[in-house]
């Protein structure tokens, strides 16, 4: 199969299209005008922030029958006022754009529009190739049983990102893709000095090493400027074995435990730490070169908790939920730090992690589902200071035993400014 990647050019003029609408893809400013009576007149900026809300019932099922007045947003604790409020239901038919271009005529504009996008990514560098082919084959399975209603996409992420294909409802060239994909010939990195020498490598076989995870964090920043360019909710359903916050040395974990900080702590009883969880690091978002992706620390201690965070915003700012599916399945190995890096993930861009099951299958269509039917609000903040900052972002329901997920804030950039930097 001829592996041509075609992000590089889509890449900036995507950007360059949803940013001359949204600061962020997912914010729009405006400068509305007050004339005062001694002839000045008064500028402001203001910014609208989109938020896409799943709720869910105690038993996992979507409810799709709130109203505005169920829900609440407050920002910092806040309560902020919705100015809209959409539900997007499931099976609703997506409109084919730009079917009938010349010929050599090409277009970095969505082929559908559609209320939600599904990227499915395989992941070839966090595995094994055992691991590698049974996602392949329950990907295959669950394209064979499928209707779409509802474009996806299909990447690879190996040295580069390379697409399969690219966004369409025909499940047979989807499934004539990953039929054709093979994933590239890979030393066996568990045999790596940096997993041997892991103080999780009595806890787990992960099969993974500093370069890789760089990568992966580098190729999933890189997916999210991409997705940026597609208006609407995406959801990435992650198909990897996924890798723990951190990497040290068993001479520096014996006797130095605090150096295992946040959740790469997480306990036998799975779950998120009560440590210095990857969203409560404070900042503004930052550009991930390639010397910051080789990770924090000294000496051969990695720890990628600050970066995991920068990645998962870029995604959340992109519109992007991560929905993550444990391609470990069960197994024998205790795999509970790499679970903390998917959980995370997920529960910051409002998606779900998927972990500790055979039926990867069942897990792919329950992302696809679970990410099609939403609601999304949109508010002025009341709060016009553009520091910079992160501002965190809470729904609540007045609907009893209703469970809601969604993005877990935005940074509050000058939209003036961010407007000026995207012209």
């Amino acid at each position: 199969m001829k592996r041509v990647s075609r992000l590089a050019l889509p890449m900036c003029l995507s950007i360059a299209i949803v940013f001359g609408v949204r600061t962020e893809s997912q914010t729009a400013s405006g400068q509305p005008q007050e004339v005062l009576h001694s002839g000045q007149t008064l500028r402001s900026n203001t910014r609208l922030v989109v938020v896409d809300v799943v709720a869910t019932d105690s038993r996992g099922q979507v409810i799709g029958d709130l109203k505005s007045g169920d829900l609440t947003i407050f920002e910092d604790g806040k309560t902020q006022k919705v100015s809209n409020f959409t539900f997007h239901p499931p099976g609703k038919t997506d409109v084919a754009l730009n079917s009938h271009l010349p010929v050599n005529v090409i277009t970095n504009a969505p082929a559908f529009q559609a209320s939600s996008l599904n990227v499915m990514l395989l992941d070839t560098l966090n595995g094994d190739f055992a691991e590698q082919a049974y996602v392949k084959d329950q990907l295959l399975k669950y394209l064979a049983r499928a209707q779409f209603t509802r474009p996806i996409a299909l990447f690879a992420l190996e040295e580069r990102l390379v697409l399969l294909h690219d966004f369409t409802t025909d499940a047979a060239a989807l499934k004539s893709a990953v039929e054709r994909f093979k994933p590239p010939a890979r030393n066996n990195s568990a045999e790596t000095v940096q997993s041997r020498a892991s103080a999780f490598s009595t806890h787990g076989d992960f099969h993974t090493n500093d370069r890789d995870i760089g990568t992966t964090l580098n190729q999933l920043n890189a997916l999210a400027k991409t997705l940026a360019g597609y208006p609407g909710r995406k959801n990435l359903i992650w198909l990897s074995e996924s890798f723990p916050v951190n990497l040290f040395p068993d001479i520096m974990a014996n006797g130095a435990s605090g150096m295992c900080s946040g959740d790469a702590c997480a306990t036998s009883g799975g779950g998120r730490s009560t440590g210095t969880s990857l969203g409560s690091q404070g900042g503004s978002p930052m550009n991930l070169g390639r010397a910051a992706l080789e990770g924090s620390g000294e000496g051969a201690y990695k720890d990628y908790a600050l970066l995991i965070k920068k990645v998962s915003d870029a995604l959340m700012n992109a519109q992007v939920a991560v929905y993550a599916v444990d391609a470990g399945a069960v197994g024998k190995d205790e795999r509970i730090a790499a679970h903390v890096t998917m959980n995370e993930m997920a529960d910051r861009t409002g998606g779900r992690a998927f972990i500790i099951t055979n039926d990867l299958a069942a897990s792919m269509s329950s992302s696809v589902d679970d990410g099609s039917t939403y609601y999304t609000l949109e508010y002025y903040p009341e709060n016009k200071k553009w520091d910079g900052q992160f501002r965190s972002i809470q729904v609540r329901s007045s609907r009893p035993g209703v469970n809601l997920r969604y993005r877990a804030g935005y940074y509050a950039l000058d939209p003036e400014k961010t407007n000026k930097e995207d012209s």
